[in-house]
């Protein structure tokens, strides 16, 4: 279910020419008095339930889009580039 989420939110992306986005990942413990819905995707063990969403895919991808990526690559620990 997970990859079919990441896969219909790069289908949005993409059909908006969008291409700058990060994947944020919640985790919330199960208790007593947590409300449950359908669409909650949990655990294995059924103890955690994951929140997952695409943020920040409304960034603009110029000069300093990239100046910022590349400085990040060069002065950090992150050689990939990936802010």
């Amino acid at each position: 279910r997970l990859y079919q989420m990441i896969k219909h939110d790069s289908k949005f992306l993409d059909k908006h020419n969008l291409m700058d986005y990060s994947l944020l990942l919640g985790l919330h413990k199960v208790r007593p008095t947590t409300v449950r819905t359908p669409s909650d995707i949990k655990s294995i063990d059924g103890t955690t339930i994951y929140y997952i969403g695409i943020i920040d895919y409304l960034t603009d991808y110029n000069v300093a889009k990239w100046f910022e990526t590349t400085y990040k690559a060069v002065t950090t620990a992150d050689r990939a580039g990936i802010s």
